[in-house]
């Protein structure tokens, strides 16, 4: 809203400003005016005075008439008349009577004496006074000079100028004061227009009514305008609300460019190139994403790579305006590559125990006459074999059920009861299984635990030399820790990140006489991974290998 103070202002100070601007030229007008008609009045004293002194002859009587009415003019209208000769010597003065220097140095002499006569306004050397001078060269090289001060009219302009101030003074007094009136009574209007305005934005029924049938309309339509223009808002408002709660969980990174400004970008997109993406790719300084930008504006190519990243778009144009979807295809690539992988493995794994039996029931059918001795021995194969498919197969189905329900579910149990089932699962062979655990209720889920702790013990008595494991289960700040320790031999430190993988080979360099299906470990692995929780290797006190497992518990994930 504009305050009082400024309209009296945005009223008064372009009036006044005005009439100071006129003031100033009327003073300028009328002191051009003023001193061309004193160049007049001074050019026609010259000329009156040229004629009395023609009519002087050569009669010393009628010149002697003639210089008594100079000095009585003078003396009447103070005009001064002066007469000198071509070399600057005063012949006559009409105020210094008297014998006065050469004026061959005054500007009007010399303007005279050329034949370019003008005025000239000086202080004068013999009266001290500022005075303007005319002079012009007559028939007989005798120049004739006529002078007046300028008091008179330097005193006419001071009058005028006073009097021009005055009106000026009145007139801007008149303004300041219609000035105040009409501020007030516009500012009057001008808020009551402002709240009408206020409320018709904000879409409000009751309006304010004014005199004018226009302004009324017009107000009635402002607030039907804005009551339409904020319900499509709200209604845009919801539309993108929701456009941005599904691109936030699309699973695609989204990028809008116009020209070099970016529109929209997702989290996704920042998360697929691993760089936060500013509002311009002028602003860009990561080489990686500007390489990517100069890929997806020039490129053909429907692919790229980032790192051990690899990202497939697509990409829509219109004139400067580029939509560009990114899809990161880097776990789908792994797990084609794992698949098949995982098919050769398999395959590799499956083939030896099959040959093996193969070849025992082949020796058997072929002599039906096979002693007992023998016929226990190619059994024996045939069973052992077996087991080893049976527990591949076992270790695969279970892989593929944490892979494709990675669920960390929350159940009561007794952490004794757990062990006590485990013990009972676990032939030790001929070394000895020393555990250590608390007897306390653990929320996980059993076959998770059962899990994760005979593989590791199984992992220990295949391809540990030692005579002992020791096993520590220890439940703490709802976290399981898991530790079962062998006496090696020591696994390399280059190893140790590999042997989670699946079917890593590293199991026949540790024990050749003894081998499992080479997924027990990468089962644990995974269950700690569905438990937010880690599994590493560390060297031990007995020259061997610590497997620690640490569990988060389901309730606090």
């Amino acid at each position: 809203m504009i305050p009082k103070q400024k309209l009296f202002l945005m009223i008064s100070l372009p009036t006044v400003l005005a009439l100071l601007v006129g003031l100033v030229l009327i003073e300028d007008k009328n002191q051009k005016v003023s001193q061309e008609r004193f160049e007049k009045l001074l050019h026609t004293s010259w000329r009156l005075t040229k004629l009395a002194y023609d009519l002087d002859g050569s009669d010393d009587l009628a010149a002697e008439k003639s210089q008594r009415l100079m000095v009585a003019m003078t003396r009447e209208i103070e005009f001064r008349v002066t007469l000198m000769d071509s070399q600057g010597r005063v012949l006559f003065d009409s105020v210094e009577p008297g014998e006065l220097e050469s004026h061959q140095d005054r500007p009007e002499f010399k303007a005279a004496l050329i034949g370019k006569p003008n005025f000239f306004t000086r202080k004068s050397d013999s009266t001290g006074r500022k005075t303007m001078y005319y002079a012009q060269k007559m028939a007989d090289n005798v120049i004739l000079r006529v002078s007046s001060p300028l008091e008179y009219f330097d005193q006419q302009r001071e009058l005028y100028f006073r009097g021009a101030l005055w009106s000026v003074g009145i007139l801007v007094l008149v303004v300041l004061l219609f000035s105040l009136g009409a501020s007030r009574r516009l500012a009057q209007v001008y808020r009551r227009l402002s709240r009408a305005v206020e409320a018709a934005k904000k879409g409000e029924r009751d309006l304010p009514t004014f005199k004018s049938l226009e302004l009324d309309e017009a107000l009635f339509s402002l607030s039907e305008a804005c009551r339409d223009l904020k319900e499509k808002n709200r209604q845009i408002g919801l539309l993108n609300g929701r456009l941005e709660y599904i691109l936030s969980k699309i699973n695609e990174g989204v990028i809008f460019l116009d020209g070099q400004r970016i529109v929209y970008r997702n989290q996704r997109a920042e998360e697929i190139l691993s760089c936060p993406i500013p509002d311009s790719t002028t602003k860009i300084v990561k080489k990686e994403i500007l390489s990517v930008f100069a890929t997806v504006k020039n490129s053909q190519l429907n692919h790229l790579r980032i790192g051990e990243k690899i990202i497939f778009f697509d990409q829509a144009r219109q004139d400067d305006q580029l939509l560009v979807i990114f899809h990161d295809m880097t776990e789908k690539e792994k797990y084609s590559s794992y698949k098949s992988d995982l098919v050769g493995n398999v395959s590799h794994e499956l083939k030896t125990p099959l040959a093996l039996v193969l070849g025992a029931a082949e020796v058997i059918l072929k002599d039906p006459a096979m002693t007992r001795p023998f016929l226990e021995k190619f059994l024996n194969t045939l069973y052992r074999n077996a087991q080893r498919l049976n527990s591949l197969l076992d270790d695969l189905i279970r892989l593929h059920e944490l892979e494709s329900r990675p669920e960390a579910l929350a159940e009561e149990g007794d952490l004794a009861e757990i062990i006590e089932e485990i013990e009972e699962m676990i032939d030790p062979g001929d070394k000895e299984v020393i555990w250590a655990y608390d007897r306390v209720k653990i929320y996980f889920h059993s076959a998770h635990v059962i899990s994760v702790i005979t593989n590791l013990v199984n992992n220990g008595l295949k391809y540990s030399k030692g005579p002992k494991i020791i096993v520590e289960v220890r439940l703490k700040d709802n976290f399981l820790e898991i530790d079962v320790a062998d006496s090696g031999p020591i696994i390399p430190d280059s190893e140790r990140e590999r042997i989670f993988e699946r079917f890593y080979s590293l199991s026949r360099s540790r024990n050749r006489d003894r081998s499992g299906s080479g997924l027990g470990l990468a089962i644990v692995k995974h269950i700690a991974r569905i438990y937010r929780g880690q599994v590493k290797v560390t060297e031990n006190e007995m020259g061997g290998n610590t497997f620690s497992v640490l569990l988060t518990s389901p309730i606090n994930l």
